[in-house]
């Protein structure tokens, strides 16, 4: 569908005013509602225009390349380039702007000038540019004429006015296969009707030229009433030497084919009547009238107007020629409007949606719209030169006819795409809808309709009597489709009815009767949240309801329908199903909280919410954001995280003091009792998923941590740290951010070949959680934990040479984690969550390798680090949840942290000074279904 973009105000500018002509035809309301010419191409079959002209920039498509224009020696013409500029000058903020501003132009050169031969193929170069509307201001003139020459000073002594049109029948034959190219073609054909008034007022009462083609029948010619054929003529203003055409020649010719093919355009002045806010068509004293032409003629401003002139220039003209391109920029737009359209349809709404004047002997259809011609058809079989029939194949496109439709004409559509009736039509003529959509949001009411097996009847309007072998969906959402008749629902048909909140719902009120034939279904579906036991009106008659539907459909897995049906009336009623939700799980945790959703009441969030699945995907998507897997999978991460810090010291305490002979190599001090500060900031990031349990879980986190060691002799070593940290877990739609404290106390001594290690590490974490939920909502909460960990570490140092060390190590961990009971806000489907511990621990067996060296006085330290860990506990960690509205509990549980993985630690360092070392490292852990990073780096000074 068109959404407009711009405002009337916004095209009411100077460059809008420069050519009045633009008022009067109605352009802004078609402008408004999009419609510009984008994506058209306009044919300009002239005499020789500037195609580089600044109005017509980038927009020229044919011919390429340009011909060189202006040649030297010759006049200049202008009629080409003027033509074209009303037609689809830019809408750029200067000079002035055509009717189809973004339309592409193609130009052929249909009309010689001094220098600038004509082409006898122009018709061929209008279809070979893609051109879907060709304007054609040229035509022969009427003779004879009252002057000889242009300047009227020397009256033409021959001149007589003719009761006819005198027409040469080399202009016709050379012609009408140009005509007939451009009509096979589909080409929307515009010619000006002439400009002969002066000088032949009898002839000039219909169009010459090719405008009036259509009226050449045998009829017509035997007739001589309106037009003769003249064969030659030594003297064109001089009637005596004219050689009339004989029958063999002439009698034969029939073009009547073409009416309906082609507008002809006559120019006329235009005055406002404020009295009834509307513009009047006046004629002018050069105008050929639409006479017997009036069927396919109308009437367009045609009186000094202003548009592009050589070179790069603006100026005024008068003529018929300066009125059809008019009418070719409003068939460009009609052309974009709705593309579907043949050139006969499009050009049967351009006449037909024109302003009437009365006269149509003068005015034919009236004044052009562009307002009106662009909201589609407004009469249908109103003229024999249109099909009785106005019938498209839409193909895939949607638009909109919003006119208030009068006739006996008929409508058909056939085709993808919606076809969309918002008028209070009239037509009296059958509506059939074989493919696609048929909206009506206005009325049809005195047309019968009757819709196809593969097509689909909508909408809030009212329909005619109906006949439903496709489908039938009132409403555009929940709403009320009148049937001004009778309806029957053939076999094979659907009714589509939508529910809405509060026993809302789609409604057929039917003003005759109903007639339910076998084999018609029913189809519900839902607007929001269906309410188990709940009735739905919808369909209703004035008269009686006969046959029942053979089934209700729906889409839904743990709804059914069912159907209760009087006299006048029929409801539908939903009820809960006996397909258990946990049918329709992907994992153990949206299989724990199916279970507990189906053990909650129907009406509330989460049973409601589930009511509306219609697919397994949908139902898995609503238990995942039900699950509340984030308050078991950020424990995985408190858990995994709480060994960071602890790593960290076991590799500070695993280096120990250096030999006198280190140190002496490095020179370092070897005071006694030695006292160290530290800082280490860190950040880390990792995932873990496993796809029988939950979902995939992300997080990483950063922390600062400082601290103070005393050293003494036989590598006794102890320490105090204290750290901050913050941590982000996702997983589906949910995240956690959590602030964590961290005290910690450590040691380490040599005992005899071995070294001895270990710490103990306090943790307070203050954790907010969100979880987005279906329909907008969110819940969030704010819980407490507390963790503490364990650990110790043996290793057996062994010393290669002064500058390379390695040790063989094994390190246990063990954790507790205490959560706090919370209760979720925001949302009917928050949890609550019970207060409970999960413990882990760890086993791990590897060896470090400690290198160091000195290059140009700076001492650097090289650690490396490979293990193999072992855990056990609680490595999936469990949330023990519940609905807060009052469910039965339920567990979820994280991605099974893996019994074994493999980590690996890297770091370097530098000494700074006698006292201070910089470190930075990288660690990194893999296992089957998880792994996690970490990038450190520490400053330690020696006092």
């Amino acid at each position: 569908m068109t959404v407009a973009q711009e405002q009337a105000s916004d095209f009411a500018t100077e460059e809008f005013f420069a050519n009045w002509a633009l008022r009067p035809i109605n352009t802004i309301e078609a402008w408004t509602l999009g419609f510009t010419g984008k994506g058209v191409t306009v044919g300009i079959a002239d005499g020789p225009m500037q195609f580089d002209h600044p109005e017509f920039e980038d927009r020229v498509s044919t011919p390429r390349p340009a011909p060189a224009f202006p040649l030297a020696g010759f006049d200049v013409p202008r009629h080409g380039t003027h033509v074209a500029g009303i037609a689809a000058a830019a809408r750029n903020g200067s000079g002035m702007m055509g009717v189809a501003f973004d339309a592409n132009i193609a130009h052929a050169q249909a009309v010689s000038a001094a220098g600038y031969p004509s082409n006898r193929n122009w018709a061929d170069l209008m279809v070979a540019s893609g051109a879907s509307v060709v304007n054609g201001s040229f035509g022969p003139k009427l003779y004879p004429k009252r002057y000889i020459d242009d300047d009227e000073d020397l009256p033409n002594p021959n001149w007589v006015e003719l009761p006819y049109q005198m027409i040469v029948a080399d202009h016709v034959t050379q012609n009408i296969g140009r005509v007939r190219t451009l009509a096979e073609a589909d080409i929307v054909m515009v010619f000006s009707a002439g400009n002969e008034f002066f000088d032949q007022p009898t002839g000039a009462g219909m169009p010459d030229g090719e405008a009036m083609f259509p009226l050449i029948t045998p009829q017509n010619t035997a007739n001589g009433d309106i037009y003769r054929f003249v064969s030659d003529g030594a003297d064109n203003n001089d009637p005596d030497t004219w050689i009339p055409s004989t029958q063999e020649e002439v009698g034969d010719l029939d073009f009547s084919d073409l009416a309906g093919t082609l507008i002809a355009v006559t120019a006329v002045d235009v005055v406002f009547l404020p009295e009834e806010a509307v513009y009047a068509a006046l004629t002018t004293s050069f105008g050929n009238r639409c006479g017997a032409a009036a069927s396919w003629c109308l009437a367009a401003p045609g009186v000094d107007i202003y548009s592009t002139v050589p070179i790069d220039g603006y100026g005024l003209s008068d003529g018929s020629s300066m009125a059809a391109p008019l009418v070719a920029g409003t068939a460009a737009l009609v052309r974009q409007a709705f593309p579907y359209m043949t050139a006969r349809q499009v050009i049967e709404v351009v006449l037909t949606t024109a302003s009437s004047q009365g006269f149509p002997e003068i005015f034919g259809h009236g004044l052009l719209n562009a307002g009106r011609a662009v909201r589609g058809p407004i009469n249908l079989g109103s003229d024999p030169i249109f099909a009785d029939v106005f019938a498209v194949d839409t193909a895939g496109h949607d638009s909109t006819w919003s006119n208030n439709i009068s006739g006996v004409g008929a409508i058909s559509k056939a085709g993808a795409g919606t076809l969309r009736l918002t008028g209070q039509n009239t037509y009296t003529g059958p509506t059939l809808v074989t493919g696609g959509e048929l909206q009506v949001d206005g009325a049809i009411a005195l047309s019968r309709l009757t819709v196809g097996a593969d097509a689909t009847v909508s909408g809030r309007g009212i329909l005619g009597s109906t006949f439903l072998m496709g489908n039938i969906a009132p409403g555009n959402s929940i709403g009320t489709l009148l049937v001004n008749g009778d309806l029957t629902f053939a076999s094979g048909s659907t009714f589509t009815a939508e529910l809405g909140a509060n026993g809302t719902s789609d409604l057929i009120a039917v003003n005759g009767d109903v007639r339910i034939l076998p084999g018609a279904t029913i189809l519900v579906a839902a607007d929001g949240i269906i309410t188990p036991g709940q009735s739905y009106v919808v369909l209703g008659a004035n008269g009686t309801i006969s046959g029942r539907f053979d089934a209700v459909r729906d889409p839904y897995l743990f709804v059914d329908f069912t159907t209760t049906q009087g006299s006048s009336a029929l409801s539908v009623t939903s009820e809960r199903n006996a397909t258990p939700m946990a049918a329709f799980a992907l994992d153990a945790n949206q299989a724990a909280v199916a279970q507990a959703i189906d053990s909650l009441p129907m009406a509330s969030g989460p049973g409601a919410n589930l009511l509306s699945a219609t697919s397994a995907t949908a139902a898995q998507t609503v238990f995942t954001a039900y699950s509340g897997e984030i308050y078991a999978s950020q424990k995985s991460v408190h858990l995994a995280e709480a060994g960071r810090l602890s790593q960290s010291v076991a590799r500070r305490m695993a280096k120990g003091r250096p030999t006198r002979g280190q140190a002496a190599s490095q020179g370092i001090s070897r005071q006694g009792h030695p006292l160290s500060f530290w800082a280490q900031p860190y950040g880390t990031w990792g995932e873990f998923s496993e796809p029988s349990i939950g979902s995939r879980v992300t997080y990483s986190g950063q922390g600062l941590a400082y601290g103070a060691e005393l050293e003494g002799k036989s590598g006794l070593r102890v320490g105090m740290a204290i750290a901050v940290s913050d941590s982000h877990v996702n997983v589906a739609a949910s995240t956690s951010s959590t602030d964590a404290q961290h005290l910690m106390i450590y040691g380490a001594a040599d005992l005899g070949a071995f070294r001895l290690g270990g710490g103990l590490t306090r943790s307070w974490l203050q954790s907010d959680v969100t979880r987005s939920l279906p329909y907008g909502t969110v819940a969030s909460a704010s819980l407490d934990s507390s963790l503490t960990q364990a650990f110790t570490e043996l290793s057996l140092p062994q010393t290669i040479n002064s500058n390379l060390s390695w040790a063989p190590y094994l390190q246990t961990t063990y954790s507790w984690l205490r959560q706090k009971p919370f209760l979720e806000t925001g949302s009917d489907a928050a949890l609550a969550g019970s207060g409970e511990t999960t413990t882990m621990g760890t086993l791990q067996i590897g060896a470090r390798v400690h290198h160091s060296w000195t290059v140009h006085d700076r001492a650097w330290d090289f650690d490396a680090s490979a293990s193999l860990k072992r855990a056990w506990g609680d490595t999936s960690p469990t949330a023990n949840l519940s609905f807060a509205t009052g469910s039965m509990p339920f567990a979820v549980r994280a991605p099974d942290a893996d019994e074994t993985s493999l980590a690996l630690d890297l770091g370097l360092g530098t000494r700074i000074g006698k006292t201070g070392l910089l470190d930075v490292g990288l660690s990194s852990e893999w296992a089957r279904s998880r792994e996690r990073h970490a990038i450190k780096a520490s400053l330690k000074l020696v006092f």
